[in-house]
């Protein structure tokens, strides 16, 4: 019990650092994280940023969603559209 207590611990530090360091390391212009939600008909879609922990939105195109599900861990590449960030590529 102790050592399965032990690896939970190791694996939860040794983990974390390398999620939260993702969007810094994946560069300009992208956000990775876990898709909370996505609604290609309303080409919406919400994603938990890994390095923030904020909830974000991006307007997609219904092709870039399709094949997209929650809790699905991407890497969004994005424009700026005024005040909105909409998707350009999305790597699952």
């Amino acid at each position: 019990m102790k050592q399965i207590s032990l690896l939970m611990i190791l694996t939860a530090l040794l983990g974390t650092p390398a999620v939260s360091f993702a969007c810094k390391s994946a560069g300009p212009n992208k956000h990775v994280g876990i898709v909370l939600s996505v609604i290609p008909k309303d080409h919406l879609l919400t994603l938990r940023d890994a390095e923030t922990g904020e909830t974000m939105r991006f307007r997609v195109a219904e092709q870039l969603a399709g094949g997209i599900r929650s809790d699905q861990q991407v890497v969004i590449t994005f424009e700026m559209s005024g005040k909105e960030m909409v998707a350009t590529k999305i790597q699952a």
